[in-house]
């Protein structure tokens, strides 16, 4: 009698950023004005998360609006003008991305950046 273990179906990190690019780039071929990202680089490479990065900084180049929902705080914040934190639904800062990354008390409480 043998027995047989069965490795869990997990999707691959390549397969998820190729359905997630494909999905923002059938998106961007609209040419929308605004485009709203919520958590793009969830269970993604990083290698594939950078290249990710790189092509919503070519969107918002393009004049593109992006709104982004990202816990990459690092780099979410490196292609945004302005952040704003929740923190139990309420807007605990709002200003500019620059500001954020030089706030050391932001970074510490909220960014673990």
């Amino acid at each position: 009698m043998t027995t047989k273990i069965m490795a869990p179906d997990i999707p691959n990190s390549d397969a998820v950023a190729e359905q997630q690019m494909l999905a923002i780039a059938r998106a961007a071929a609209s040419k929308p004005k605004f485009i709203l990202l919520d958590e793009p680089s969830e269970g993604i490479m990083p290698l594939l998360v950078d290249e990710m990065f790189r092509y919503f900084r070519t969107l918002k180049q393009s004049g593109v609006t992006i709104l982004l929902i990202e816990q990459n705080v690092e780099l979410a914040l490196r292609i945004a003008d302005r952040a704003y934190i929740l923190d139990q639904g309420e807007v605990v800062y709002a200003g500019t991305a620059e500001a954020m990354l030089a706030d050391a008390a932001i970074q510490e409480r909220y960014c673990a950046v």
